[in-house]
């Protein structure tokens, strides 16, 4: 369990992976309490999840396409959507919420999920006398981890005996999910063996939405976390395989209610504390609006209502409030949300977390200095032709661009790293390395290095990338982009080489090598290091969460091209 809050106790978030019985169709858990004493808003933007609240105290208002009038729900299910809906309380809510898949959901709830997409509905609704003995048992537990403890116990009896979900539908659920690739649905269907119409009666019974909407919100997914992290609007909507610029501008706005450019302004000017922005872990899930911002008409508006006018216009920038500046902590606790802005600032931590985020530091600029090597010293002299030679040259040029820009804010810290640049990486392993992964010997091993091993060193850039350490944390944009770049090289080469039997043995023989490094690479999960890490704002995950996460999302890209995972 991970417990976060803020430094004036307004509010605290508790996080928690569910049994491993139950996932990865339980996605997580997430207790809550927020009394800031003003009412919120926030723009709830479609995941394709279903979001199940159990609430303690106080009401939310919840207003979506199917309601287009505020409804409040103490506790509700909100099946999985297409368009974003508008939640709001008056200041003081506190209560548990589940995230599913649609497929879990079928079975815990026992309903046909076509009845639950697009809408938000009552728990009482759904469960009936259940729902309102499991409130009032959570409302009664002690404290976030018993309550985690009881929704298991809740939850395994209720998959146990809930309808089983097809094989088939699961199967599709991943090809449509995992990955970036737009699949046709006739590619999905004759994969599972179905007729399209069959797999869309099924998604329709067991998912909620048709495959086509899934899809979507897949797309939609992809698109946010890119907006996030730095991209354009242009390079976002070429990566997501929109058409042009005005496809992927309307599907964004027609899906969120705002343009690209209006949702980057509202998560800039959004209340401070990432434990508060976004309810899935990893995931851009939410935006915060002013309380005042807006009246809802047919498909969510988040914009204000002109008197005597019923036109809706946007809300100006200038009348959005600013955040709060966070509270900079002087020692590791769970009760302040560190955010550390300047070298100045940081020279000022205490022991534990410069020496924490100094060896981060360290062992992603040596990490960026061996992919260089990589590339040169290994991958170049098994590259088949002219062309591949070129990209590992000019793989190794952004690798090594990459090391100076974490020399740069090294350098701001007064740690020189020239040494590190002169050393053979058989002198710098020693010091850092723990995966022995750069002896490749085939072709195919070169794809899965960058098709695994830097998809889930992804996993960690990503973390680092919302460091408390502001500077490091920044310059993590362009380093993000180029490295997705890469493992897309290496995912094409995988998938050049599996079309043959040949290919395919040498791309497996490959997998079988290297995915215990790809393990490798988050670390010892039992590590109380890592908890640390994530109490500075250093870490967002414990090293077992995130390979979790990476075992969950790593095993299904293998499984999607045939291959086996190693026992």
């Amino acid at each position: 369990m991970r417990l976060v809050s803020c430094p004036s106790g307004e509010w605290e978030i508790a996080r928690a992976l569910p049994d491993e019985r139950l996932r990865p169709g339980v996605h997580s858990y997430r207790g809550f309490r927020i009394a800031p004493r003003r009412p919120q808003r926030r723009l709830e933007l479609p995941q394709g999840m279903v979001t199940l609240v159990i609430g303690f105290e106080g009401p939310v208002r919840i207003a979506n396409a199917a309601h287009p009038a505020w409804t409040p729900y103490t506790s509700l299910v909100a099946g999985p959507h297409t368009r974003a809906a508008l939640g709001e309380h008056d200041g003081r809510v506190s209560g548990m919420q589940l995230i599913l898949t649609p497929w879990a959901a079928f079975s815990v709830l026992a309903v046909d999920m076509h009845e639950l997409a697009e809408s938000v509905v009552d728990l009482d609704a759904v469960l009936g006398a259940r729902g309102r003995a499991l409130a009032d048992a959570l409302a009664a537990a002690p404290g976030w981890a018993e309550r985690f403890t009881l929704l298991d116990r809740v939850l395994t009896r209720a998959c146990a005996s809930g309808p089983a979900v097809c094989p088939q539908v699961l199967r599709a659920w991943e090809l449509l999910c995992v990955g970036r690739r737009h699949l046709p649905v006739g590619d999905v269907a004759a994969e599972v063996g179905w007729s399209e119409r069959q797999l869309r009666r099924r998604f329709q019974e067991q998912i909620g939405l048709s495959p086509m909407a899934v899809t979507r919100v897949v797309r939609l997914r992809h698109a946010l976390h890119l907006l996030t992290t730095g991209a354009s609007a242009t390079a976002t909507a070429s990566a997501c395989g929109f058409h042009d610029q005005p496809h992927f501008q309307h599907e964004f706005k027609a899906m969120t209610s705002l343009t690209p450019a209006e949702f980057l302004a509202h998560r800039a000017l959004g209340d401070a504390g990432p434990a508060r922005v976004d309810r899935i872990a990893g995931r851009v899930t939410s935006v915060f609006l002013p309380a005042g911002a807006g009246h809802v008409r047919g498909p969510i508006s988040t914009r204000r209502a002109i008197p005597g006018d019923d036109r809706v216009k946007p809300p100006r920038l200038e009348t959005l409030p600013l955040p709060e500046r966070v509270k900079v902590a002087k020692v590791p606790s769970d009760d302040e949300v560190i955010v550390v802005r300047t070298p100045e600032e940081f020279l000022g931590m205490p022991e534990e977390y410069q020496s924490m985020a100094k060896r981060q530091m360290l062992i992603h600029a040596e990490g960026e200095l061996s992919g260089a090597d990589d590339y040169i010293r290994v991958f170049y002299p098994l590259a088949p032709n002219a062309e591949e030679r070129q990209v590992c040259c000019e793989r190794a040029a952004e690798e090594i661009n990459h090391f100076k820009v974490a020399s740069a804010v090294l350098s701001d810290l007064g740690i020189d790293t020239t040494r590190m640049s002169t050393q053979t990486l058989e002198e710098r392993r020693k010091l850092f390395l723990t995966a022995d992964f750069h002896n490749s010997t085939t072709w195919a091993e070169r794809g899965v290095v960058s098709w695994l091993i830097e998809d889930a060193v992804m996993e960690l850039l990503k973390e680092m990338s919302a460091s408390s350490y502001r500077p490091w944390a920044d310059s993590f944009r362009t380093v993000i982009q180029d490295e997705r770049v890469h493992i897309a090289h290496g995912a094409r080469i995988v998938r050049g080489l599996v079309k043959d039997r040949e290919g395919k043995k040498q791309v497996q023989a490959a997998v079988d090598r290297l995915w215990p490094h790809s393990l490798d690479v988050f670390g010892n999960p039992t590590s109380k290091k890592a908890e640390i890490a994530v109490s500075w704002g250093l870490r967002t995950r414990t090293n077992a969460e995130a390979r979790h996460d990476w075992e969950v999302r790593g095993g299904a890209k293998v499984k999607k091209l045939g291959l086996t995972l190693p026992v």
